[in-house]
Parts: C-alpha cells; structure tokens; sequence
C-alpha cells in the first residue's frame, strides 16, 4: 500500500512551473499517496490541477482541517489561510489516525510553526530537497541518477534566477543553495559510488 504524504502548494509549484518537471512530479505520485486539502487545490498552477493524471492521483481531503491549527497561528490574518496549514492539518489527521510518511514544508515560518507545535509529526516533517533525498537513500524508491537530475535542474534554476534576480526557485535561497542542495548532491553522490568521491 502506498504511503501517505502531504506537501505544501510550494512542493507542487516547483515541478510544475519552477522545473518544468511534470514527469518528475508524477514518478513520486505514483510511488506514494499524496494528499491535498481545497486551499492547496486553488494554489496549484491551473495547468497542474486541470492535468487528468495528477487529478486521478491526488487524493482529495474535503474535510476543513486548517481548522485544527488555526488556533495556534499567530501569523497575520493573510496568513491564517495559507495552503501549508492546510496541509499541517490534513497531516496532524493523518499521523493521528492513519499513517504519515512524509509533511514536505518548505516556506521557513510554517515548518518552524509544525516543529514547535506538532511534536508528533517532528520526525515526519521535511522540505522539497530532503524528500528527495530520503526517497533515494533512505525509502530506495528513486535511483541515485533521479536524485541527482532533479536536484542538477534545481540547482541550475537557482543559479537561472540568481544572475536575473527573479526569486526562489523551489523555495531555494542563497542558504538553501549552499548549506542544503549541494551537500545533499554530494551525499547522493558518495552513496552511488559506494562512500568514493
């Protein structure tokens, strides 16, 4: 049986409009089970929730489960609707009552918001890069070659956006760029050559 993860809307974006990536996108939804709530939906790319494939894979959640963090938010009012509590909630639910593999979080505030608050699902909780990662070195579910293509398309958007200074790719900054992705690249690259440079 498929694993259940949720990501926020940011997870999303980055194959579909960042990477130009679909395929990607929908080799991990076929392998795990993903779900998305209403808000996450409406955030979503037209050209990804219109695609009768990602549709047919999706897992919808009806159920308003923002409603069980919002109490806890104390961002502004804009804030209190943002898809990644959304999918904080539908992954509270989940790991509560079911099974959670995986909450992808990448937006800075919200991750730190489900570590302080959301114990349980500490141990759950990642971002964009260290899914990729886990899915290849720990779950073995994608080659050390498909972890190194998608975080090389994400490295080479980074640096596209940098030298035009038109934002964060896949949620990635300077940062991300130099103390995340490119350690990541490295240990995937050690591990396919069995620990040899």
């Amino acid at each position: 049986m498929p694993e259940n993860i949720v990501a926020d809307t940011s997870f999303f974006v980055c194959y579909e409009s960042d990477l130009k990536k679909r395929t990607c996108l929908l080799n991990f939804m076929n392998i795990y089970t993903f779900h998305i709530g209403e808000k996450i939906r409406r955030e979503l790319p037209l050209s990804l929730a219109n695609c009768k494939e990602f549709c047919s894979l999706v897992k919808d959640r009806e159920e308003p489960f923002i409603e069980l963090v919002k109490p806890l938010i104390s961002r502004s009012e804009r804030h209190k609707n943002d898809g990644e509590y959304e999918a904080i909630g539908i992954a509270y639910h989940l790991n509560e009552h079911y099974s959670l593999k995986y909450l992808i979080i990448d937006e800075k505030v919200a991750h730190n918001f489900t570590y302080t608050h959301f114990p349980t699902l500490q141990g759950k909780l990642t971002r964009s890069i260290g899914f990729v990662k886990k899915s290849c070195m720990e779950d073995k579910i994608i080659s050390h070659n498909m972890a190194l293509h998608i975080f090389n398309c994400m490295k080479r958007r980074f640096e596209e956006y940098s030298k035009e200074n038109k934002g964060r790719p896949c949620s990635i900054d300077g940062k991300v760029y130099s103390n995340i992705l490119i350690p990541s690249m490295k240990e995937i690259e050690v591990d396919r050559n069995n620990g040899r440079l």
